[in-house]
C-alpha cells in the first residue's frame, strides 16, 4: 500500500491524532467531524462495484435489491445489457428514497446516521478523501462536509486499507464485466445473476439471499409455509 498516495485538501487536511494541523492550512480540523454533519454525502448517488454489492449482502444477509438498484451508466466500468430497444450501459448504485436520501440513512433526534455502517460500500468508506495509485485514482471534486475532515495517522492507515480493497473490488468488477461481454451478454436479469454469483464466488463470501426475489413479507410467508407453521 506504499504506492497509494492520499491527496489532502483544505477540507481534508493532514492532522495529528489530537487534531492539530500537520501542514499549514486555512481551516482547523474537527475530530470525528461526521458526528456533527447532517449527512450531506448521504444524499449523493453512490455507484458501486459488484464487490461492494456482494460484501453488503454478505454483512447484512440481504438480497441485492434490498440495498441497491440499477441505474443508467456512462463510464468505462458500466455494464452493457440488452433491452427491447437495443443495448444500454448500467451501474449498480445504493438505493435512494424519493427525496434523494440514501435508503440506509436514519435520523436520531436530529442527528443523521448510516443504518448499515458496517456494510457501507467503498465510496462511502473513502468519502471525502481523494487519492492516487498506480492503477486507479479516486475522490470527489467537491467536498460537501461542513467542517474540515482531518486525515490523522490512524485514519491514513485505515483509508489506505479501504482504498486497496476498493481497487481490488473494481479490478474484479472489470474482469467480470469483460467476462459478461465475452459470454455474449444479455438482459439485466441475466447480467445480475451472471456477475453477482461470480463475484460472490471470487470473494468466497457467504451471501445466501443474494439473488432472493420477493418482498420481505412474501419471503417470510413462504418460509412459514415451508416450515408448516401455517397451512394455506
Amino acid at each position: 500500500m506504499d504506492d497509494i498516495k492520499l491527496l489532502p485538501s483544505a477540507m481534508t487536511p493532514l492532522a495529528t491524532e489530537e487534531g492539530a494541523l500537520r501542514r499549514i492550512g486555512p481551516y482547523l480540523p474537527v475530530l470525528d467531524a461526521c458526528r456533527l454533519c447532517p449527512a450531506r454525502c448521504c444524499r449523493l448517488t453512490v455507484r458501486c462495484s459488484v464487490a461492494d454489492v456482494v460484501r453488503f449482502c454478505h454483512v447484512l444477509q440481504l438480497p441485492w435489491q434490498a440495498g441497491f438498484r440499477i441505474i443508467p451508466g456512462d463510464s468505462p466500468e458500466s455494464i452493457p445489457v440488452t433491452t427491447g430497444e437495443g443495448t444500454t450501459n448500467v451501474d449498480f448504485a445504493l438505493r435512494q428514497k424519493s427525496n434523494g436520501d440514501c435508503a440506509n440513512l436514519v435520523e436520531h433526534a436530529g442527528y443523521w446516521r448510516c443504518g448499515s455502517y458496517a456494510a457501507r460500500p467503498s465510496p462511502c468508506r473513502l468519502y471525502p478523501v481523494s487519492y492516487d495509485a498506480p492503477t486507479r485514482a479516486g475522490g470527489t471534486p467537491y467536498v460537501q462536509c461542513p467542517v474540515p475532515w482531518p486525515i490523522t495517522p490512524s485514519a491514513e492507515l485505515r483509508l489506505k486499507e479501504d482504498i486497496q480493497m476498493s481497487i481490488d473490488g473494481w479490478a474484479l468488477h472489470q474482469s467480470l464485466r469483460q467476462a459478461w461481454i465475452d459470454a455474449g451478454g444479455g438482459d439485466q436479469a441475466a447480467m445480475v445473476q451472471f456477475i453477482l454469483t461470480r463475484a460472490r464466488d471470487a470473494l468466497s463470501l457467504d451471501a445466501p439471499d443474494l439473488l432472493a426475489q420477493g418482498s420481505p413479507d412474501a419471503r417470510l410467508f413462504a418460509a412459514m409455509k415451508d416450515a408448516r407453521v401455517i397451512r394455506r
